[in-house]
């Protein structure tokens, strides 16, 4: 999906320079049955964990503040998503917010964290680590349930990370029969689309 994407770019902006319209195809594997017709919503990440640079810092306790607030916001944003999946998922698909919740909430990730700020790096690139060993961890494991557990882990770290940048995006307005298309559809994704709008998912993972 990536490459035809790469592709329909350069080819947008060919036939954009020569004035003539043409049709796109962007070939991909099925995971369902139908056509959906619709309005195409291109969602990003909130932010890119790999893009955090090193940093040292000396004010140790005010990093350590700054990652606590990010924590804090980041668990009243899933509280909300939480709301919307109860209304929108199945008894058995929401429950996975229960977990994103619980894992916000642990004491491990957070001391993780708090560890890695100690040694002298600044908050974002702390948080990049202990994601990254987390993800690497899960990608390990053999069972495809708990491999997926990794996406779990990177959609919570950017989230973090976009709190920590207050770098926030700007609300998204959602049309009836939307088709939501992103490198990587993530649960938290599918419920901020309103009850009732979304008509197909495009994913490249």
């Amino acid at each position: 999906l990536g490459e035809s994407l790469q592709r329909y770019r350069a080819q947008y902006y060919s036939v954009n320079l020569s004035g003539r319209k043409k049709q796109f195809v962007l070939e991909g594997i099925s995971g369902g049955f139908g056509v959906a017709i619709g309005h195409v919503v291109v969602i990003y990440p909130p932010a890119d964990l790999d893009a955090v640079p090193d940093k040292t810092i000396t004010d140790i306790d005010a990093e350590i503040e700054l990652f606590e607030s990010a924590l804090t916001h980041t668990r009243e944003e899933m509280r909300v998503l939480q709301l919307n999946a109860k209304s929108q998922l199945s008894e058995t698909d929401s429950v996975l917010f229960d977990v994103y919740l619980r894992m916000l909430d642990s004491r491990s990730l957070m001391n993780e964290v708090i560890e890695e700020i100690k040694t002298g790096v600044w908050a974002q690139a702390a948080l990049k680590r202990v994601i990254h060993h987390h993800i690497v961890h899960f990608e390990s494991l053999e069972d495809n349930y708990l491999r997926e557990r990794a996406a779990d882990f990177r959609d919570l770290g950017r989230r973090i990370l976009s709190h920590l940048q207050k770098n926030l995006p700007a609300e998204k307005s959602f049309k009836k029969n939307t088709i939501l298309v992103s490198e990587e559809v993530s649960a938290t994704a599918l419920v901020e689309v309103p009850e009732g709008c979304l008509s197909a998912v495009i994913s490249g993972r």
